[in-house]
């Protein structure tokens, strides 16, 4: 017991005879501290997992929460059992103890997870025979409406040979040329009826048409969290709150950080700060160029924009007094200039002649992607717009809620790959399909339970998400996922 009580948390390091300590469910020599577990509980929900700080192990974060570990095992029955456990296990017998526990557990592993692999196999198996036995019942209508077809028409062709026998038994024509001119009339009359029947009946088509393509055609997914994980990962710590993310297809990251009345431009990925505002940024954005801007209003209603050169760290002015309400926004000013977002109004600088253009909207503006000749805006009351620049034409779009079980890769990353969008608020992400007019909308702790996706990136060879942590909003992590 005296090793006991000289242990420390594994957490905060504080001696563990001096605090109220709670057992770990993994092993019954691990323990923390209260106050610690109480800590976690802020930021764990409910079937969460969370590793243990001494062993790793993954632990289920219990339905009743803190209440559900064992506490100090000072009292009555416990001390008995702790003390018989530590009288058995004495130090001499600790590694042949843990060693035939080890090879227990992995065999009891062993034999669940072969019974997991013949439950999976088992269900992907009679997916295939449903499947199969649906496809050869629509086989067998499609066979039989065709063979109705081809009898059809085969037995139309017998009848039309079996009426122009019938003109094989009229006597030749000039014999009733100046007699009967009446039965000549009907004899062209009932050729002209056979040749127009022949030449309907040869162009009747029946053909068999696929509904579907053999490369897209889908019967399940393979799901398994190790799949989704990331690549790897890059994390940078800065001092204040992260107000913006900025990513470009260059795989160039940048973060608009805010401490008091201060405001800092950073390079993510190597932590350098590139120039610093005694001012309040009102938006920060990233040309085609990787051309850094900023927006910042001024007290006289005018505005301020910044051009920076990210090599150099400066920064070039320009004022702009001028504003121009547009109704509608053209092509060539998505090509050519950059856009900001402040509150409902959607900003358009063009960097030729120092201009300022804007489009009010009703709602406030959450996020916006501009692709192509497209514009999609993601608003406060969780709708989204896509303004078409080259028809002046406004679409909305019908939002669905992703299902429980999804894919990282295949139900994001793979779409944003294929063309989609992807729009951020604070509650979750919208896939935005430009092709049917949807959008699927993913909780962000269902995607990354420690943070919110800020921006991405999209290059050749990988996307990189950029996310703000739960814990700490001066924290930003690089997620890179291969394609």
């Amino acid at each position: 017991m005296e090793a006991d009580n000289k242990s420390n948390c594994p957490i905060c390091t504080s001696c563990l005879q001096e605090k109220n300590s709670r057992f770990l469910p993994c092993n019954s020599h691990h323990k923390v501290c209260l106050q610690c577990l109480n800590h976690l509980a802020k930021f764990i929900r409910v079937g969460y997992e969370f590793c243990c700080p001494i062993c790793q192990t993954s632990i289920i974060w219990p339905e009743k929460g803190v209440s559900s570990f064992k506490g100090s095992l000072r009292n009555g029955k416990l001390i008995k059992e702790h003390e018989s456990y530590n009288y058995r296990h004495e130090e001499d017998g600790i590694n042949d103890c843990f060693t035939k526990d080890f090879k227990e557990g992995l065999s009891r592993e062993l034999i669940s997870i072969r019974e997991d692999e013949v439950k999976e196999l088992d269900k992907l198996e009679n997916q295939v025979n449903d499947i199969i036995s649906i496809i050869k019942k629509e086989r067998n209508i499609l066979k039989d409406e065709l063979e109705t077809f081809y009898a059809n028409k085969k037995m139309k062709i017998k009848q039309l040979i079996e009426k122009a026998e019938i003109f094989s038994s009229y006597p030749k024509l000039e014999r009733f040329k100046n007699e009967d001119e009446v039965l000549e009339w009907k004899i062209k009359q009932m050729k002209t009826k056979l040749l127009k029947a022949r030449k309907e009946t040869l162009g009747e088509k029946a053909f068999f048409k696929p509904v579907f393509s053999k490369d897209t055609l889908e019967i399940g997914r393979i799901l398994s969290p190790y799949s989704d994980q990331p690549t790897y990962e890059y994390s940078t710590l800065f001092k204040g709150f992260i107000c913006q993310s900025l990513s470009s297809p260059n795989d160039k990251h940048y973060a608009l950080v805010a401490s008091g009345n201060t405001d800092r431009l950073y390079d993510v990925e190597s932590g350098e700060k590139l120039i610093k505002f005694n001012a309040k940024v009102t938006s920060a954005s990233l040309d085609n160029n990787d051309h850094l801007y900023i927006m910042i209003k001024c007290e006289s209603d005018e505005f301020s924009i910044g051009k920076i050169n990210t090599k150099s760290k400066k920064i070039e002015w320009f004022y702009v007094q001028d504003k121009i309400t547009i109704y509608f926004i053209e092509t060539d000013w998505i090509k050519n200039n950059i856009c900001f977002i402040e509150n409902n109004n959607f900003w358009i600088y063009d960097d030729r002649d120092k201009t300022l253009k804007y489009r009010q909207f009703n709602q406030t503006i959450c996020d916006f992607k501009v692709s192509k000749e497209n514009i999609y805006i993601l608003f406060h009351d969780k709708t989204i717009e896509c303004l078409e620049t080259s028809t002046g034409l406004v679409r909305n779009y019908d939002i669905e809620t992703g299902n429980k079980d999804f894919s990282i890769r295949l139900d994001i990353i793979n779409k944003l790959v294929k063309g989609s969008v992807l729009l951020s608020n604070s509650t979750g992400i919208y896939v935005v399909s430009p092709k049917t007019d949807t959008a699927i909308f993913y909780r962000h702790e269902r995607i990354f339970n420690y943070g919110r996706i800020l921006s991405y990136s999209l290059t050749n060879t990988e996307i990189i998400f950029s996310i703000r942590t739960y814990l700490s909003m001066e924290k930003l992590i690089l997620a890179h996922y291969k394609l």
